[in-house]
């Protein structure tokens, strides 16, 4: 077989019969790594030659080899306490285990929780999806699912809700993130998520409680748990299963009532309540009823829509009243003020805006007419 240098065009090689490489004889680099073993990673050297490394899925190298001897690299004898040469020895093979995937921890910990089982198991079935790389990867290897779940976020990469999660650490002796902190967020938003599904409600800051989280967080994972299983579930719907009978197996639950939820006549007035006063200073006490009129009409007609009914109230509201301030004057700046009026950030906003702004817009185009309210 011939081969060829990719940097300098050379044609002879050394065969590397340990590593499996051909390696070219003029520049050193590896034309051909004939190595077939997951647990083989490569990296370059401080002479920017390429190593190898077996055992790549652990830490560190065989533990059994380290506490071989008793004298260190530089041949100084070590300590000969045998409690404390113990916990160092446990200790450094503990690290070098293999790690256990996130998403086994977390089913491990839901079998655990108290609750109702049919909760429990769709619960890992939602873990199964939204916090395994392997689910993901071969969502990802469909081209045609992945293009439509693509088509479902605007157009943008598929971010896994994994990769959202931060694992955690304890700071100093009062801090409670600590242990399995991860563990525990991430089961009781699945537990959560999956209590919607069934028409079920949690109180979520009770168990956050009982589960040492805070509650904010369990809040935030769950909405990246949601909102992936959305795009999933949209993709689907936009492909014609009957052809591609394969996707019709990517995800094996409904999504039940978890997008069937609806805001009240009270959640809408209290809402409009909390903006009526700043309106009424900016524009006067008659347009803004008149504006205010229109706002109400737009959160009935986002009520109704499957996924938008699914969020804040709140956040909604925010979204429509900053389309309503431009549209009466498009010199008003009050975003931030009317994030701080009904205590949202502004950073779920643009979320909102990413995934909804075409029905927003549409919505808004729908109720809004100035000239009534001149």
């Amino acid at each position: 077989m011939s081969m060829k240098c990719e940097v300098c065009g050379g044609t002879e090689f050394d065969y590397d019969h340990i590593r499996g490489e051909h390696i070219c004889r003029l520049d050193g680099f590896t034309v051909q790594d004939r190595i077939d073993r997951a647990d083989i990673s490569g990296f370059f050297n401080s002479e920017g030659k390429l190593e190898r490394k077996i055992g790549a899925n652990q830490l560190g190298s065989d533990h059994t080899e380290t506490f071989k001897k008793l004298r260190d690299y530089s041949g100084k004898s070590l300590p000969s306490n045998k409690k404390d040469w113990g916990r160092r020895k446990k200790f450094n093979r503990n690290i070098m285990i293999e790690r256990t995937p996130l998403r086994i921890e977390v089913e491990k910990y839901i079998k655990t929780m108290s609750g109702n089982g049919l909760v429990k198991s769709i619960a890992k079935k939602i873990i199964s999806h939204t916090h395994s790389t392997e689910a993901h990867n071969e969502k990802m290897g469909h081209t045609l699912l992945w293009a439509e779940m693509k088509n479902a976020n605007d157009g943008n990469d598929v971010s896994l809700p994994l990769n959202e999660t931060r694992h955690a650490q304890k700071m100093n002796e009062k801090d409670t993130r600590n242990g399995n902190y991860t563990v525990r967020m991430v089961s009781l938003a699945a537990m959560t998520v999956a209590s919607r599904i069934v028409n079920e409600e949690l109180n979520t800051k009770q168990i956050a409680k009982q589960h040492d989280v805070q509650h904010n967080h369990l809040i935030n994972e769950s909405r990246n748990i949601v909102n992936y299983l959305r795009i999933i579930w949209v993709a689907l719907g936009s492909i014609d299963t009957k052809e591609n009978p394969d996707l019709a197996r990517i995800i094996t639950f409904p999504p039940g009532h978890l997008f069937n939820r609806s805001w009240s006549d009270k959640d809408i007035n209290s809402s409009i309540d909390l903006l009526r006063t700043m309106f009424e200073q900016e524009v006067g006490t008659r347009i803004s009823r008149k504006a205010m009129k229109r706002l109400e009409q737009m959160l009935n007609h986002a009520n109704k829509h499957r996924y938008l009914c699914g969020e804040n109230i709140n956040l909604v509201a925010t979204a429509f009243a900053f389309r309503i301030s431009k549209a009466l004057n498009p010199k008003f700046r009050l975003k931030s003020r009317i994030c701080s009026i009904l205590g949202i950030k502004p950073n779920r906003i643009d979320r909102l805006e990413s995934q909804f702004s075409n029905v927003l817009d549409k919505y808004f185009s729908t109720c809004w007419k100035k000239e009534e309210l001149e």
